[in-house]
């Protein structure tokens, strides 16, 4: 394979699933052909909040670790939602050294660090002066804590996978984040809060409308449409499904409390510059980098 001519796409040869379910054990689920061949439509998400019953304070549970974890030698059906199986990139199937800023399960890359965050740019870098070519402790457009709006913000491309084979673009990360964040549905959702507000001693708890939820603390939209054919139903259909708004800088996230981090077609390179600032980051990723051993959940 690697002495003749080598194709960078599947093409009609795979795909990525198919090379990655391989790697599993001969006896698990994802090598049992009728196991991974599961109808996406019957595919149930996991809620991973969902972890005990709904009281008073227990929203205050935060998942500690990422979709890293998760294990699709066990649950095949669930690749569905994850678009780094729908690549058209070729994986190399035989021991050979690719160094890479990022891989998941299944794959022997070595890890180093992104050029994202030794290259400095005002796209990815925290405090970068791409006036002066500068790199500043503080962010120019960093704002107090105190100050910053309380709701989650994310801004991306509708990246979040390929299109081998087509027609899972909906399920994708990105994608289905976003039409959670924006649904307008009359369901309803069990909060918690301060009873009195000023108190932390008293906890009271109400099902509030999903749609005000989230026009409350949601502040979520594509701003670019990437490979819109290979969402069914192309351009129209993708922008009746989801939220898009204007692109925005760097800075404008540090106006913004809590800051999502999604993977795009691959890892995300704004988890740095999200670290260094003085908002929170929640991070999504299938993909571990070079500081994922080191990294401690807050």
């Amino acid at each position: 394979m690697l002495g003749g001519p080598f194709k960078p796409d599947w093409g009609d040869d795979g795909n990525v699933w198919e090379a990655w379910r391989r790697t599993c054990s001969p006896d698990s689920s994802a090598r049992r052909l009728f196991s991974s061949l599961r109808s996406s439509g019957n595919i149930q998400v996991k809620n991973h909040l969902a972890t005990k019953e709904v009281t008073p304070g227990s929203d205050f549970s935060f998942v500690k670790e990422t979709s890293v974890n998760e294990d699709y030698c066990k649950t095949p059906y669930a690749h569905y939602n994850q678009g780094h199986f729908f690549s058209d990139w070729r994986s190399i199937p035989v021991l050979y050294p690719v160094f890479s800023p990022a891989k998941a399960k299944g794959f022997m890359d070595i890890r180093i660090p992104s050029h994202y965050y030794y290259g400095s740019t005002k796209r990815y870098t925290y405090g970068w002066d791409s006036v002066n070519l500068e790199l500043k402790e503080v962010d120019p457009m960093e704002v107090a804590w105190e100050e910053k709006i309380d709701k989650i913000f994310w801004r991306g491309a509708t990246t979040g996978g390929g299109s081998h084979p087509p027609g899972f673009a909906p399920q994708y990360q990105r994608h289905r984040f976003l039409r959670m964040a924006s649904d307008k549905s009359n369901a309803t959702k069990v909060i918690t809060f301060a009873d009195p507000p000023t108190s932390g001693a008293f906890w009271s708890a109400a099902a509030v409308p999903i749609a005000s939820l989230n026009a409350d603390i949601m502040d979520t939209a594509f701003v670019k449409a990437v490979s819109a054919a290979s969402y069914p139903g192309g351009q129209k259909a993708l922008e009746a499904d989801h939220r898009f708004g204007d692109s925005v800088p760097l800075g404008r996230h540090w106006a913004y409390k809590y800051l999502v981090d999604l993977d795009g077609m691959s890892y995300s390179g704004r988890f740095m510059s999200f670290l260094a600032s003085d908002s929170v980051p929640i991070k999504s990723t299938v993909y571990e980098e070079f500081f994922t051993d080191w990294i401690q959940p807050w």
